[in-house]
């Protein structure tokens, strides 16, 4: 016996009521249950046909499409996905411009970041446009890439972006298209400090200079000072507010990427000291300035902006 009023959900579309069941993890079955309990097809629940049907129109749709490998699986465009958020975000009047100083007006501002979590190991690729409100709720971002992993070491994520990073580079290279207007895209990396550090190039918490942000060093000992004799410059995490904070430069960063993926440092045997890669000790995968990594909790707490 149907025990509820089944006008409301008549009048959803078999497109949303898709929607809710994959954004609440509702099994086939589980929903079909509760189609019968509601009336069967009385109820104006969508069958389990046309749920598949559904389906399958979705996943027709440039920006839905997925390719998979033994690395992982990937939207096929990630491109159409963004354009896709973002003239959403326009229908429903949603869309925020958020202007950054010293950057070109217009621009839009994509956050990019790695997540590892779920049942079976997994690492997330997602993107969140900054551009609207709450941009980090889980509905509002877009998982363009999931990879099966144990550890999101450097060497997984090295195989990973080869797989994403050329989309991402198009996008930040060529912008994307808004309401017929190509606008320049600024984009940002996100995530716990293993996974930017690691994806950044940068040696882990125990090197010299472990901030991503800045040149100042961990401490002040006697092999830091022969490191570097004006480390009084750069400041130590010791000094708490009173650190020089000196950043460091997309100019240095660029020049490490360039040499550890086609020169010198990618197979010598005894690489430049400390003073001169500042704890790079890999090709960063993609090069991010330093102002566009979100800061590690130190600089937070010493009053830096994120």
């Amino acid at each position: 016996m149907a025990v509820v009023p089944s006008g409301a959900s008549a009048a959803l579309p078999v497109r949303l009521q898709t929607q809710f069941v994959v954004a609440n993890s509702i099994f086939s079955e589980t929903w079909q249950r509760i189609r019968r309990l509601m009336g069967g097809s009385l109820s104006g629940l969508a069958s389990a046909a046309d749920m598949r049907a559904g389906g399958r129109a979705a996943f027709s749709k440039v920006r839905n499409r997925v390719t998979s490998t033994p690395v992982g699986a990937t939207l096929v465009r990630v491109r159409a996905a963004v354009e896709a958020l973002v003239e959403d975000l326009l229908a429903r009047n949603q869309f925020i411009e958020k202007p950054v100083h010293g950057h070109p007006a217009g621009e839009m501002l994509l956050s990019f970041g790695l997540n590892k979590s779920g049942r079976q190991s997994s690492c997330k690729a997602i993107l969140a446009c900054i551009n609207q409100p709450h941009p980090c709720s889980r509905d509002n971002t877009i998982r363009f890439g999931v990879f099966p992993c144990e550890k999101d070491g450097y060497v997984s994520l090295v195989a990973m972006a080869e797989l994403f990073a050329p989309d991402l580079e198009d996008l930040w290279t060529k912008g994307i298209n808004v309401a017929g207007v190509t606008r320049p895209v600024h984009m940002i990396l996100m995530g716990d400090y293993s996974s930017t550090t690691s994806f950044d190039g940068h040696a882990e918490a125990s090197c010299r200079i472990p901030c991503g942000y800045c040149c100042c060093l961990a401490r002040p000992s006697a092999t830091s000072k022969k490191l570097r004799p004006n480390y009084a410059e750069y400041g130590t995490m010791q000094d708490d507010s009173r650190a020089a904070r000196m950043p460091r430069t997309f100019q240095h960063k660029a020049e490490m990427a360039a040499l550890y993926s086609d020169g010198p440092l990618a197979t010598i045997v005894d690489p430049p000291g400390t003073p001169i890669t500042l704890s790079y000790e890999r090709r960063p995968l993609m090069v991010f300035a330093p102002q566009d990594i979100v800061p590690m909790l130190l600089h937070i707490a010493l009053g830096v902006s994120p």
